[in-house]
Protein backbone atom coordinates (compact mmCIF):
# COMPACT_ATOMS: atom_id res chain seq x y z
CA UNK A 1 0.00 0.00 0.00
CA UNK A 2 1.10 3.56 -0.68
CA UNK A 3 0.84 6.87 1.14
CA UNK A 4 2.76 10.15 1.26
CA UNK A 5 5.64 11.53 3.29
CA UNK A 6 6.91 15.09 3.51
CA UNK A 7 10.46 16.28 2.74
CA UNK A 8 11.65 15.20 6.18
CA UNK A 9 10.33 11.67 5.77
CA UNK A 10 7.40 12.17 8.14
CA UNK A 11 4.23 10.30 7.11
CA UNK A 12 1.61 12.92 6.21
CA UNK A 13 -0.97 10.75 4.45
CA UNK A 14 -1.13 7.13 5.69
CA UNK A 15 -0.61 4.21 3.31
CA UNK A 16 -4.00 3.16 1.97
CA UNK A 17 -3.78 2.99 -1.84
CA UNK A 18 -2.71 0.25 -4.24
CA UNK A 19 -0.78 2.85 -6.24
CA UNK A 20 -0.45 6.63 -6.38
CA UNK A 21 0.92 9.32 -8.67
CA UNK A 22 2.63 12.60 -7.94
CA UNK A 23 0.61 15.66 -6.99
CA UNK A 24 -0.14 17.89 -9.96
CA UNK A 25 -2.26 21.03 -9.67
CA UNK A 26 -3.15 20.07 -6.08
CA UNK A 27 -4.43 16.56 -6.83
CA UNK A 28 -2.79 13.15 -7.08
CA UNK A 29 -3.86 9.98 -8.83
CA UNK A 30 -4.76 7.23 -6.39
CA UNK A 31 -5.76 3.63 -7.11
CA UNK A 32 -8.35 2.38 -4.68
CA UNK A 33 -8.83 -1.14 -3.33
CA UNK A 34 -11.37 -1.71 -6.14
CA UNK A 35 -8.47 -1.38 -8.63
CA UNK A 36 -9.86 1.80 -10.19
CA UNK A 37 -8.31 5.25 -10.30
CA UNK A 38 -9.51 8.46 -8.69
CA UNK A 39 -7.91 11.63 -7.34
CA UNK A 40 -7.09 12.79 -3.82
CA UNK A 41 -6.21 16.19 -2.37
CA UNK A 42 -3.17 16.93 -0.19
CA UNK A 43 -5.02 15.80 2.95
CA UNK A 44 -5.75 12.38 1.44
CA UNK A 45 -9.44 13.15 0.90
CA UNK A 46 -10.92 11.52 -2.20
CA UNK A 47 -12.18 14.36 -4.42
CA UNK A 48 -12.80 12.32 -7.59
CA UNK A 49 -14.09 8.81 -6.86
CA UNK A 50 -12.34 5.58 -7.84
CA UNK A 51 -14.17 4.93 -11.11
CA UNK A 52 -11.60 5.05 -13.91
CA UNK A 53 -9.74 2.13 -15.49
CA UNK A 54 -6.73 4.38 -16.06
CA UNK A 55 -5.95 8.08 -15.73
CA UNK A 56 -3.25 10.72 -16.21
CA UNK A 57 -2.30 13.54 -13.86
CA UNK A 58 -3.88 16.96 -14.15
CA UNK A 59 -2.40 19.44 -16.58
CA UNK A 60 -3.99 22.77 -17.51
CA UNK A 61 -6.95 21.95 -15.23
CA UNK A 62 -7.86 18.69 -17.00
CA UNK A 63 -6.97 15.02 -16.51
CA UNK A 64 -7.29 12.27 -19.10
CA UNK A 65 -9.37 9.31 -17.89
CA UNK A 66 -10.21 5.91 -19.38
CA UNK A 67 -13.67 4.38 -18.95
CA UNK A 68 -14.67 0.70 -18.75
CA UNK A 69 -15.03 0.61 -22.57
CA UNK A 70 -11.31 1.47 -22.95
CA UNK A 71 -12.17 4.93 -24.29
CA UNK A 72 -10.43 8.11 -23.15
CA UNK A 73 -11.83 11.52 -22.27
CA UNK A 74 -11.15 14.33 -19.79
CA UNK A 75 -12.44 15.43 -16.39
CA UNK A 76 -12.03 18.74 -14.60
CA UNK A 77 -10.93 19.10 -10.97
CA UNK A 78 -14.46 18.51 -9.66
CA UNK A 79 -14.57 15.18 -11.52
CA UNK A 80 -17.09 16.37 -14.09
CA UNK A 81 -16.54 14.77 -17.51
CA UNK A 82 -15.76 17.71 -19.79
CA UNK A 83 -14.68 15.71 -22.86
CA UNK A 84 -16.68 12.52 -23.40
CA UNK A 85 -14.75 9.24 -23.30
CA UNK A 86 -14.68 8.47 -27.01
CA UNK A 87 -11.01 8.39 -27.96
CA UNK A 88 -8.77 5.36 -28.47
CA UNK A 89 -5.99 7.27 -26.70
CA UNK A 90 -5.07 10.79 -25.66
CA UNK A 91 -2.21 12.85 -24.30
CA UNK A 92 -2.27 15.67 -21.74
CA UNK A 93 -3.37 19.17 -22.64
CA UNK A 94 -0.49 21.45 -23.66
CA UNK A 95 -1.08 24.98 -24.87
CA UNK A 96 -4.86 24.34 -24.69
CA UNK A 97 -4.79 21.37 -27.09
CA UNK A 98 -4.54 17.62 -26.55
CA UNK A 99 -3.48 14.90 -28.96
CA UNK A 100 -6.21 12.31 -29.53
CA UNK A 101 -6.32 9.05 -31.45
CA UNK A 102 -9.56 8.20 -33.25
CA UNK A 103 -11.07 4.75 -33.86
CA UNK A 104 -9.09 4.49 -37.13
CA UNK A 105 -5.75 4.99 -35.39
CA UNK A 106 -5.28 8.54 -36.72
CA UNK A 107 -4.07 11.36 -34.52
CA UNK A 108 -5.27 14.95 -34.29
CA UNK A 109 -5.93 17.60 -31.66
CA UNK A 110 -8.93 18.70 -29.59
CA UNK A 111 -9.55 21.82 -27.53
CA UNK A 112 -10.80 21.80 -23.92
CA UNK A 113 -14.43 21.53 -25.02
CA UNK A 114 -13.66 18.33 -26.95
CA UNK A 115 -13.96 19.97 -30.36
CA UNK A 116 -11.56 18.60 -32.97
CA UNK A 117 -9.52 21.63 -34.02
CA UNK A 118 -6.80 19.85 -36.00
CA UNK A 119 -8.25 16.85 -37.88
CA UNK A 120 -7.19 13.29 -37.08
CA UNK A 121 -4.94 12.65 -40.08
CA UNK A 122 -1.53 11.74 -38.68
CA UNK A 123 0.03 8.37 -37.84
CA UNK A 124 1.49 9.95 -34.70
CA UNK A 125 1.47 13.38 -33.13
CA UNK A 126 3.27 15.00 -30.23
CA UNK A 127 1.88 17.58 -27.82
CA UNK A 128 2.55 21.23 -28.62
CA UNK A 129 5.72 22.70 -27.18
CA UNK A 130 6.74 26.27 -27.86
CA UNK A 131 3.70 26.68 -30.20
CA UNK A 132 4.80 23.88 -32.57
CA UNK A 133 4.25 20.13 -32.66
CA UNK A 134 5.83 17.22 -34.47
CA UNK A 135 3.52 15.06 -36.59
CA UNK A 136 4.26 11.85 -38.48
CA UNK A 137 2.66 10.95 -41.79
CA UNK A 138 1.82 7.39 -42.86
CA UNK A 139 5.15 7.16 -44.73
CA UNK A 140 6.73 7.45 -41.25
CA UNK A 141 8.32 10.84 -41.85
CA UNK A 142 8.08 13.71 -39.35
CA UNK A 143 7.21 17.36 -39.95
CA UNK A 144 6.21 20.42 -37.95
CA UNK A 145 2.79 22.03 -37.59
CA UNK A 146 1.68 25.28 -36.01
CA UNK A 147 -1.22 25.59 -33.57
CA UNK A 148 -3.74 25.88 -36.43
CA UNK A 149 -2.57 22.58 -37.91
CA UNK A 150 -0.77 24.20 -40.83
CA UNK A 151 2.42 22.41 -41.89
CA UNK A 152 5.44 24.58 -41.16
CA UNK A 153 7.78 22.04 -42.73
CA UNK A 154 7.02 19.02 -44.88
CA UNK A 155 7.20 15.58 -43.31
CA UNK A 156 10.76 14.57 -44.22
CA UNK A 157 12.63 13.61 -41.04
CA UNK A 158 13.24 10.00 -40.01
CA UNK A 159 13.44 10.88 -36.32
CA UNK A 160 13.07 13.97 -34.16
CA UNK A 161 13.52 15.21 -30.59
CA UNK A 162 11.42 17.61 -28.48
CA UNK A 163 11.93 21.36 -28.77
CA UNK A 164 13.94 23.05 -26.03
CA UNK A 165 14.75 26.74 -26.16
CA UNK A 166 13.51 26.95 -29.73
CA UNK A 167 15.66 24.11 -31.05
CA UNK A 168 15.21 20.39 -31.76
CA UNK A 169 17.39 17.60 -33.09
CA UNK A 170 16.37 15.78 -36.28
CA UNK A 171 17.74 12.94 -38.40
CA UNK A 172 17.30 12.56 -42.14
CA UNK A 173 16.73 9.27 -43.98
CA UNK A 174 20.51 8.86 -44.51
CA UNK A 175 21.23 9.06 -40.77
CA UNK A 176 22.66 12.60 -40.77
CA UNK A 177 21.63 14.71 -37.77
CA UNK A 178 20.85 18.42 -37.62
CA UNK A 179 19.53 21.05 -35.25
CA UNK A 180 16.44 22.92 -36.51
CA UNK A 181 14.58 25.95 -35.23
CA UNK A 182 10.80 26.32 -34.84
CA UNK A 183 10.45 27.23 -38.51
CA UNK A 184 12.15 23.97 -39.50
CA UNK A 185 15.25 25.80 -40.71
CA UNK A 186 18.51 23.93 -40.22
CA UNK A 187 20.71 25.99 -37.91
CA UNK A 188 23.47 23.50 -37.22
Amino acid sequence: MYGFIDKTGKMVIPCQWRSVGNFSEGLALARGVNGKWGFIDKTGKVVISYQWEDAWSFNEGMAAVQDSNDKWGFVNKTGRVVVTCQWKFTELFCKGLAVVEDANGKHGYIDKTGKVVIPCQWKRAWPFREEVAWVQNFKEKWGLIDMTGKLITPCRWKSISPFRDGQAGVMDTKGKTYIVDKTGKIIE
